[in-house]
């Protein structure tokens, strides 16, 4: 996406010759003059004379300050309009630019400056330029034409200008995922407007010399307005800081549901619970369930999570399949890669998962039954392809370490996999699918929907999933017949509806509500 960078005029340049029509020597009233943008063309208006001014290139844009009229001529550079009438017309500068596109205009700290695409910046001062023309108001109006306003600021095409421009509009206060702006209806504002937020940056500069531009931070929406106020939705993975400048979006300035801009010093808790009720013989309940605690920095992220953290009950003996993890590693906007050790824990016997501590027995007819659990070292690896926040895939590796002594062996076994397939469907919902399972004793699969139920991803977010699927957990147990022993599963499995709750929070003033 190519960045707008605001770009100033150097006060001395030189102005090449172009002309416009002389004047023919009919009379025309010296009323206020007034200015329409129209397909291209600036129509100086006064009285019944409307006349076009003969530009170097077609008007994108028209700014009103005073008695000037600035006009955007894209790779033309820009005009200067002096309204202040003379026998002979209005007076005309024609101020080019070495390169770049001349776009729009906005006033800072009480200087006028340019947007211009481009990577150098010089700064406008008024007054500059050498007369080259004049423009007679000779041309009668059409009893059609209906004049415009004389105040105003950035025109679209075919709109008359307004008492105060959308350049001057503040942003007053920001919620999660919104923002009140200092303007309404009567500055021109209506619902669907959409604003760039632009942010001051330095750029790196091979010269001396010290530059910044405007980088764009995000792309708002207007969904409420009144007389003086408007409220604007941000899109996801977007985040607007004081101090940060709003401009009309240009078509340029577009909104990506598959690729959101990464949000840092951002922190997240997440919690799911996937019920399970056993389908067959034994009677039987539990559940499998996730519970992670992140943080995402600069360039890295870290977590604390349980995936997975399976347990459950029935009368042939009780489930575990947990890992508790630490993991960190490299996180960037479009893919992560790390890192994971803990510990994880299953029933059963098992040289083939784990070994174990602990029993429990029976006294019915049968031989007593043994259950053991026991822990062992755990490591996980962690990939995402694709926006944390956008179109996804991410996939997480368990490896369980293992000494068998009957054998006399040792090393690391496989534990489990776990992976999540995420689409975006609108600004704050994206649809997923879901899976995993392994030899820790663990399964479960399901197709779902997240929503940010308030914010878009940033800082006092809250977001809800739903899925729909099937999940279980299982183990082993032992069965001491005299010369062997029986080893026999013990599992709960079944249809499953899962519920899980997201919340983000930061660790900046930049999150604070204002």
């Amino acid at each position: 996406m190519t960045r707008g960078l605001i770009v100033g005029l150097i006060a001395c340049f030189s102005v090449p010759a172009w002309s416009t029509p002389r004047d023919t020597g009919e009379n025309t009233a010296k009323a206020e003059p007034q200015v329409l943008l129209e397909e291209g063309t600036v129509y100086l208006i006064q009285g019944q004379a409307k006349t076009a001014l003969q530009l170097p290139g077609a008007a994108s844009a028209v700014h009103l300050r005073d008695q000037t009229v600035y006009v955007a001529l894209l790779e033309k550079g820009a005009a200067v309009v002096d309204l202040r009438l003379s026998d002979s017309g209005v007076k005309i500068h024609h101020i080019p630019v070495s390169h770049g596109r001349v776009t729009g205009f906005f006033e800072l700290d009480g200087q006028l400056w340019m947007h211009v695409d481009s990577t150098t910046a010089v700064l406008l001062e008024e007054g500059v330029g050498t007369p080259r023309s004049v423009i007679p108001l000779t041309a009668p109006l059409p009893e059609a034409a209906q004049p415009t306003a004389t105040a105003g600021g950035e025109l679209p095409t075919k709109k008359a200008l307004t008492s105060q421009s959308t350049d001057s509009i503040r942003i007053l206060a920001r919620y999660p995922g919104e923002l009140l702006l200092d303007g309404g209806a009567d500055q021109g504002v209506k619902i669907g407007d959409r604003f760039a937020a632009l942010r001051q940056t330095p750029i790196e500069s091979p010269h001396e010399a010290e530059f910044k531009g405007d980088e764009l931070v995000a792309v708002i929406e207007v969904i409420a307005v009144n007389k003086t106020r408007s409220l604007a939705i941000l899109w996801r993975g977007d985040r607007v800081a004081e101090g940060d400048r709003l401009v009309p979006a240009q078509p340029i300035h577009t909104q990506s549901k598959v690729y959101p801009r990464r949000l840092d010093k951002l922190g997240e808790l997440t919690a799911v619970i996937r019920p399970l009720l056993n389908v067959g013989t034994p009677r039987g309940f539990g559940a499998l369930c996730e519970v992670k605690g992140a943080y995402y920095g600069e360039f890295f992220f870290a977590d604390l999570k349980m995936q997975p953290l399976g347990f459950g009950w029935t009368k042939d003996g009780n489930v575990l399949s947990a890992s508790f993890l630490a993991e960190g590693g490299y996180d960037s906007r479009a893919f992560a890669i790390g890192l994971g050790a803990g510990v994880g824990s299953v029933n059963g016997d098992l040289n083939r998962m784990l070994e174990a501590s602990g029993d429990s027995s029976d006294n019915g007819s049968e031989p007593a039954w043994h259950q053991r659990t026991k822990a062992a070292f755990a490591l996980s690896q962690i990939v995402r392809l694709g926006a944390r926040d956008g179109l996804n895939l991410v996939v997480t590796n368990l490896l369980l370490y293992h000494r068998d002594d009957d054998r006399d062996e040792e090393g690391f076994i496989y534990g489990g996999t776990s992976g999540r397939f995420a689409f975006p469907l609108a600004k704050k919902t994206e649809m997923y699918i879901e899976g995993g399972g392994g030899l820790m004793g663990y399964w479960f699969g399901a197709v779902g929907v997240f929503t940010w139920m308030r914010g878009n991803g940033d800082a006092g977010s809250l977001g809800l999933s739903v899925s729909a699927g099937a999940a279980g957990v299982w183990g082993n147990r032992e069965r001491d017949r005299g010369d062997f022993k029986e080893v026999e599963r013990v599992a709960i499995g079944g249809p499953m509806i899962a519920l899980g709750l997201s919340y983000r929070f930061g660790f900046s003033t930049e999150h604070k509500k204002e």
